[in-house]
């Protein structure tokens, strides 16, 4: 019988604390301040200054240099290969200011 414990904590308090908190943020323009969201948007990049990570991600994946973000990782388990370093430049730059601006064309 194949053990499948590896497998299972994939979808563990990790998993579900980031889904939940990536679809927080996704929605983040239609129930937050755009000031709100650019303040979160800051307070993200100095976690990454900081601890060089997403303090769940260094928890999650155990890396000690950033590497594997959450998406990379789960569409990795869905068949589904990208390119980490594209991945990571995406997450960082794009989503956090793509999120910001629809804040601010939906509020203003």
């Amino acid at each position: 019988m194949q053990d499948n414990t590896s497998n299972n904590k994939s979808f563990g308090i990790y998993f579900f604390t980031h889904l939940v908190l990536i679809l927080l943020f996704l929605s983040s323009p239609f129930f937050l301040s755009w000031r709100a969201i650019l303040i979160l948007i800051i307070l993200y990049y100095l976690q990454i200054f900081l601890l060089g990570n997403c303090f769940i991600s260094k928890l999650e994946f155990k890396e000690n240099i950033r590497n594997t973000t959450f998406y990379s990782h789960y569409l990795s388990k869905l068949g589904i290969n990208v390119d980490k370093r594209k991945t990571r430049l995406v997450v960082d730059y794009v989503i956090p200011w793509l999120i910001f601006f629809i804040a601010l064309i939906y509020q203003l």
